[in-house]
């Protein structure tokens, strides 16, 4: 009898992998280029899928796991899991995916509106606030360029964080500080002001709670990373610029004034921008949540890049500056790719399905 058991219970331990997970399905067209730096694992999207579809039960959509809970989810991972290279490479084939196909979402969504603008336009904003080596390769308007230009900013963030030392790692949380405070300030803008111009008739979700700049959170999605990383916005506030005798406080105080001149300064810009690009009627009344949710999900990424940057040049934290660096990679694929999708030639209606 005992023997009978243990068989029974081997067959179905063994058997177990085999029964085949839920895949979430790419379009055949999605374009990739070999690259060493950026990979798209199907296993790696689906173990999140198998995740999401047992939270959101039958609330589960494609438009919400691809754009919102995939890039979510995945930065979450980038400080929690220690990954190495092959599984960072992994992790940014996720954002890619997500950043191609909400660009190819917006790119359609502008254009089933009853306005003019369209995904042209919304390229033309974001150009005033992307990295140079990035811009000259989205001017050149070659899908292969940017794919590889994207690949290779984040690949080269990715291997400073896993093996570059304390001083070099601050260094760059540094250097790249005002590039990420514009892009987060860009999207503050514009995220309020679709929130203070919806379309006629419809009542703004408002899927962000923002205590103050640089310090939002969003209901019922918890990042442990931002989490972990929201004391820092606390001593930017401070501004001890007093404490002459303290590099720490003084390297805090100068984060507020980056914060302040660069990032909130960038505020009327991304408020602007979609001023110009739009209006409420470009866009219809199913697209404008999911924009909205998309755009509050961009913030919260942006401030998962800077917070843990600002911590790890302040302190001279390794462990936070790594994090920092790889979350960094992260939006840089995401914005990248993003922008890809905007100017995509796919049919429309191109988009994965689960």
């Amino acid at each position: 009898m005992a023997k009978r058991v243990f068989l029974f219970l081997f067959v179905i331990f063994v058997a177990l992998p085999m029964i085949p997970a839920h895949a979430a399905t790419l379009p055949a067209e999605t374009p990739f280029w070999t690259n060493d730096d950026l990979k798209i694992d199907a296993a790696t999207i689906n173990g999140f899928a198998a995740s999401y579809l047992a939270e959101a039960g039958p609330n589960a959509n494609s438009l919400e796991f691809f754009l919102g809970y995939l890039p979510l989810k995945t930065v979450d991972r980038f400080c929690t899991t220690n990954p190495d290279k092959e599984q960072m490479r992994k992790y940014l084939g996720n954002m890619y995916i997500s950043g191609l196909y909400g660009g190819i979402w917006l790119r359609d969504s502008m254009s089933s509106g009853s306005g003019s603008t369209g995904a042209s336009d919304v390229m033309s904003a974001f150009m005033q606030m992307i990295p140079a080596s990035l811009k000259s390769a989205l001017m050149q308007s070659t899908n292969e360029l940017i794919f590889k230009s994207v690949a290779g900013l984040s690949g080269k963030a990715v291997n400073l964080a896993l093996t570059g030392s304390l001083l070099e790692i601050a260094q760059q949380n540094y250097a790249s500080l005002d590039m990420f405070l514009l892009i987060y300030g860009y999207d503050y803008g514009y995220y309020f002001f679709l929130i203070d111009n919806p379309p006629g008739g419809i009542a703004s979700p408002n899927p962000l709670q923002c205590n103050r700049f640089m310090d939002c959170k969003m209901t019922n999605f918890k990042l442990n990373t931002l989490t972990q990383y929201k004391p820092v916005v606390d001593k930017v506030y401070k501004n001890e610029y007093w404490k002459v005798w303290d590099p720490t406080a003084l390297k805090y105080a100068d984060m507020h004034t980056h914060m302040q001149v660069t990032g909130e300064g960038s505020v009327s810009l991304g408020n602007l921008a979609w001023q110009q690009i739009t209006t409420a009627k470009n866009l219809s009344d199913a697209s404008y949540g999911p924009l909205l949710d998309l755009s509050a999900r961009f913030m919260l990424v942006s401030e998962l890049a800077l917070l843990p940057s600002m911590k790890g040049y302040c302190e001279l934290n390794k462990t936070a500056g790594k994090c920092g660096l790889l979350q960094e990679a992260g939006l840089t694929v995401w914005l990248g790719s993003y922008m890809m999708g905007l100017s995509s030639d796919l049919p429309s209606g191109t988009f994965p399905t689960l």
